[in-house]
């Protein structure tokens, strides 16, 4: 392979996730970041976030600025910097650092800003920003300049960006999504020519959206022109009159066409001039919660209040909680109110020697913790800013036009410490405790915290509890069961390429204690799941405050959830996408829990659509994995090795499964087994004819192209694309890729070669394999029958014959087929060269687009887009949900979100509440159970009392998935096992004992009410096993006033007095 195509192949795997996330056309625009010179003003925490995002994607060169000394109080949200850099020049140490992250970028410190140096850039940020007539200054030559301008800053729980990008900015893509294709049914002819998409399939255009139409018959003059679209529904949409043209023979495909968008964009002096516009047709402003947007006019005067405070006071903010600073921003505010003719005026002064209060409460909130700098609200707007960057440098998405404001005043404790809570320490959590105080930081550094993750997410989260304080006096554990791969270096910011093949959780857990050497990590590669409950088991849990998942699939998402309910213990979860993501909050018992409103199932591809009628790119590459790569490199190996470890392996089958597995065996031992690498590539060439050519020959003697349905339709319609057989050809690329990595693929499954990776001698090798073909001898099409048939049937003689030619298990000794495991991100083996060629070749027949190789493993390999912006901003709202959640603050404060930052969409709501539903005349929601504290009761002693206490007939249980008791049983195992102790019971069922670090027992019941209907909810039990009866009364007593103690004890005795009646049943 060229040298060239070898770069290619290692640039597209060390950005795969970033490209993914770009989208079509990520390589123009990942060439466009990477090729952007940026200058960014401030280095404290905003400019820091800022800075590592933009280093790990990779632009071309970025420049810094910042002549301020390290302050102690700088590490409360910059984790470049540690105590030993407290008095040296901030841009000197943080450059340093920033190096580390990503070498190719060219880094370095600029002194001082002038007109001159800001001409060099493409895009400047101003943050930590202290004089806003020199923003002014700035901003009028960045303007006419054609300087993209970016002002940000972070104060307290207050943020707020700015952004310019000129008077006539064009986005060549304004959501970075792929353009949206269809199939279409039919095309109405009259003045509206509705398009009616096959099969109903949503088109997901808009009003406006141009399309080009390509392979209508009948109204031929619609291929190929640009139409502008109306959506009447989802599945239709009208392009215009169609009148005067012939009828719509035949349906042909749809194509969006994505059309730049020009936006005019105002420098910030004129900006300051006009109020915000929210909710109108020309909006100028966005607010992370659209609850505080009618605020954004009051957000505006501020920042302009707080900037003239700075200026004022030498680049100070007002002190926490200092009413006579606080007073003077106010003043401030009540005289830019007069100069918005527009805006209502309304006082705003206070006395100076009291506490202002009422209608400017918000403003008042803000400014007593504008001082303070906290790691969530950093990492939220290093991630917003960022992404602006990449749109200013590249013209992709659509930037914020042209005010961002963001208040967490939900943070904030609800009723204000006194002020000597805020006296500051001296010490790295000042910024914090400017917000919150000291009682609130006690809380912070002495929560034991569980990380579940070490990924793009639990990079970012580690960091933040680490600058937070999280662990320092309590605990964090931390578990991924992942090593290092290259591709994770574009957005896991704490690892290096030296730490490629390292274990994730224990290399970022050595990088956090750089950042914070007072923060307790216990590093684990332990996987969360029911089969590790030994390890993380009741006692880990019960010592938790809060879990943090940082995860990227669902099912892992719902164990833990599962075990958050059972244990009682806050869950923040948070996912990213490309440039969406979410958060959600799980708080026991004021919000549901994850799993209760789980996103629908992805719709499954039919089979034939697969292997018979594929019509996207999509479908060839999962019938490539599938079919191919599983079916002859996984599943084959596997059976063989099943039949010669279990000789009645074959006995446990369906006929039909176990007729499929003996033909495998048959061949893979017997007429098919390789002894070579040239036997290899000749199946290799014999599978390629199969599937290449005979199968669809097969499939049109069947469905020929002028076949009609049996409503008389023409067959070959719409998604249904008629394939055209392929001929091998050596001269081919694709061809002898494909065939030679089927052979080496093959070869090493057998134990032909030592490893499955490319050898050194390659290029000679392929040379030997493609002259293997001249003993190539083509099976003729007429092995395979003419038709295709629902069922073929079991052939009985077949069958005895195969079974009687297989050898004998002995004398394969210790033998055995190596089933491969797929591995995208490796490309010394074949697995993705043998599914990106099948695909691409099969796309050629059926007439669909082709893909390239990322695209390829992006798609087959279910790679989740990532990008680093998305991922900071998200765990930056994470850590603003953990704030309340140590507070234990009410339902209303907390936040699930969810943000777009291509189209710079940012929804904040409520959670939901969990639902309660009746049992036995009581409510239950998921975070409630029935608790059982008897000790080892009997099996048949629970069934009773929850039938006594409830009223329910109980007709099974389970423990976990296992079924221990039915009324369905046989009677007299039945009988036997309920008088059993629940843990024999759960032993006899399992044939496990319960693990001894079990404190209690977990069943989940079915039940029928008097009626025998079955009840459409039954809560889990929880028997607490190791529990006596009477030490937990004592227990009780103790704590209980002595009215209600007297009050309990009859009821007690009676409920003993029936339990020794069940225990003697």
């Amino acid at each position: 392979m060229e040298g060239g195509e070898e770069q290619q192949k290692d640039y597209d795997n060390k950005w795969s996730r970033l490209l993914h996330a770009l989208g079509e056309g990520g390589h123009a625009t990942l060439q466009a970041l990477h090729s952007s010179r940026i200058l960014i003003v401030g280095l404290k925490g905003l400019g820091a976030e800022i800075a590592k995002n933009l280093v790990l994607m990779g632009v071309q060169s970025l420049s810094i600025c910042d002549e301020e000394d390290v302050h102690i109080a700088d590490l409360s949200t910059n984790f470049l910097l540690t105590e030993a850099d407290v008095g040296k020049k901030r841009s000197d140490v943080c450059i340093v650092k920033l190096r580390e992250l990503n070498e190719r970028v060219k880094l370095d410190v600029i002194s001082t800003v002038s007109k001159e140096t800001l001409a060099l850039f493409k895009v400047v940020i101003f943050t930590n920003n202290k004089s806003q007539a020199e923003l002014l200054e700035w901003t009028d030559f960045c303007h006419s300049n054609h300087v993209a301008y970016i002002v940000a800053d972070t104060w307290g729980l207050f943020a707020y960006t700015f952004v310019d990008l000129g008077e006539a900015w064009v986005v060549n893509d304004k959501n970075g999504e792929s353009p949206m294709k269809g199939y279409i049914e039919s095309i109405t002819q009259d003045k509206e020519g509705l398009v009616t998409l096959w099969d109903e399939k949503l088109h997901n255009l808009e009003d406006g959206d141009v399309v080009v139409l390509s392979g209508v018959e009948g109204m031929d003059s619609l291929n190929d022109k640009e139409l502008t679209i109306a959506v009447k529904s989802p599945f239709q949409f009208s392009i215009g009159d169609t009148s005067a043209l012939p009828a719509c023979t035949k349906g042909g495909v749809f194509v969006q066409v994505k059309k730049p968008i020009t936006m005019k964009f105002k420098s910030l002096r004129d900006m300051l001039k006009e109020k915000p516009r929210i909710f109108s047709t020309d909006d100028t402003a966005v607010t992370m919660d659209w609850s505080k947007a009618l605020e954004a006019d009051r957000y505006h005067l501020l920042v302009q209040a707080l900037l003239h405070f700075r200026q004022s006071h030498n680049g100070s903010l007002p002190q926490p909680c200092n009413q006579t600073h606080a007073a003077e921003v106010l003043a401030t505010i009540k005289t830019l109110k007069s100069q918005f003719a527009a805006l209502e005026e309304k006082p705003a002064s206070a006395p100076e020697t009291s506490e202002p209060q009422g209608e400017n409460q918000m403003e008042i909130d803000i400014i007593y913790g504008s001082s303070g700098d906290v790691a969530p609200m950093t990492a939220f707007m290093g991630g917003l800013v960022a992404q602006e960057v990449i749109k200013a440098s590249t013209r992709r998405y659509t930037p914020i036009y042209q005010w961002f404001f963001f208040d967490a005043p939900e943070c904030r404790p609800d009723t204000r410490p006194e002020p000597e809570e805020f006296t500051l320490t001296g010490t790295r959590y000042d910024g914090q405790i400017a917000i919150f105080g000291k009682t609130l930081q006690q809380k912070i550094v002495s929560l034991n915290t569980f990380v579940v993750g070490s990924g793009a997410i639990g990079c970012e989260t580690l960091k933040n509890l680490a600058l937070m304080g999280v662990g320092t006096e309590g605990k964090i554990t931390l578990t991924d069961i992942d090593t290092i791969e290259i591709s994770n270096l574009n957005r896991q910011f704490l690892f290096r390429e030296s730490d490629i093949s390292k274990g994730k959780s224990q290399v970022a857990a050595a990088a956090v204690a750089k950042m914070n050497p007072h923060v307790k990590i216990d590093a684990l590669m332990t996987k969360v799941c029911t089969e590790t409950e030994d390890v993380l088991n009741d006692k880990f849990w019960k010592s938790l405050d809060v879990v943090v998942t940082a995860l990227d699939n669902v099912q892992a998402r719902q164990y833990i959830d599962r075990r958050c309910l059972y244990f009682t213990k806050p869950m923040l979860d948070s996912g990213t996408q490309g440039t969406k993501g979410n958060t959600q909050v799980v708080i026991p018992h004021l919000t549901e829990s994850y799993s209760a409103s789980a996103d629908p199932p992805q719709k499954q591809v039919a089979v034939c659509l697969l292997h018979q009628f594929p019509n996207s790119i999509e479908h060839c590459l999962q019938w490539a994995r599938e079919l191919l790569f599983e079916g002859y490199f996984v599943k084959d190996a596997d059976i063989v090795n099943n039949w010669i470890d279990n000789n009645s392996y074959l006995q446990t089958m369906a006929p039909m499964t176990q007729m499929t597995a003996i033909r495998t065996i048959s061949k893979c031992l017997g007429s098919e087994r390789p002894q070579n690498l040239e036997d290899c590539v000749l199946w290799a060439r014999g599978i390629f004819e199969r599937h290449f050519n005979h199968a669809l020959v097969r499939l049109l003697d069947t469905y020929p192209l002028d076949h009609k349905d049996t409503t008389g339709a023409p067959f070959w319609i719409g998604g249904k694309l008629p394939p055209t057989p392929t001929i091998f050809d050596a001269t081919k690329d694709d061809h002898v890729v494909w065939l030679t990595a089927a052979a080496y693929m093959r070869a090493y499954v057998f134990g032909l070669v030592a490893d499955e990776f490319r050898p050194t001698n390659w290029t000679a090798l392929v040379e030997k394999m493609k002259h293997s073909l001249d003993k190539y001898v083509p099976v003729p099409y007429s092995v395979y029958s003419n038709k295709i048939t629902a069922d073929e049937g079991i052939d009985v003689v077949e069958k005895e014959e195969l079974l009687a030619q297989l050898p004998d298990r002995a004398s394969l000794g210790t033998w055995r087929m190596t089933p491969l495991k797929f591995e995208k991100d490796d490309d010394r083996n074949f697995h993705i060269d043998l599914i990106w060629t099948s695909a691409n070749i099969r796309a050629e027949e059926y007439k669909i687009k082709t893909v390239d190789r990322l695209n390829a493993k992006i798609i087959a390999g279910n790679i989740i887009p990532a990008i680093v912006t998305t991922t900071a901003l998200v765990t930056g709202l994470v850590g603003l949900e953990l704030y309340k959640t140590i507070q234990k603050k009410p339902f209303a404060a907390f936040r699930n979100t969810f943000v777009n930052l291509a189209n710079s969409i940012f929804q904040s709501a409520e959670p939901i509440a969990p639902i309660k539903r009746k049992f036995g005349g009581e409510e239950f929601s998921d975070w409630d159970f029935i608790d059982i504290k008897r000790g080892d009761m009997q099996l048949g002693a629970v069934i009773k009392y929850l039938k006594t206490k409830y009223k329910e007939n109980v007709d099974a249980v389970l423990y976990g998935s296992i079924l221990i008791y039915t009324t369905f049983m046989n009677r007299q195992k039945a009988q036997a096992r309920l008088l059993l102790p629940l843990t024999q019971a759960i032993g006899d069922a399992t044939g496990k004992p319960i693990p001894a670090s079990a404190s209690s027992i977990l069943l989940d019941i079915t039940c029928t009410d008097a009626d025998d209907n079955d009840l459409p909810f039954t809560p889990s039990v929880r028997v607490f096993h190791k529990m006596r009866p009477s030490s937990k009364k004592k227990a009780a007593s103790a704590k209980a006033p002595k009215a209600a103690v007297e009050g309990k004890q009859e009821q007690e005795e009676e409920e003993e007095e029936e339990e020794t009646k069940e225990q003697k049943v």
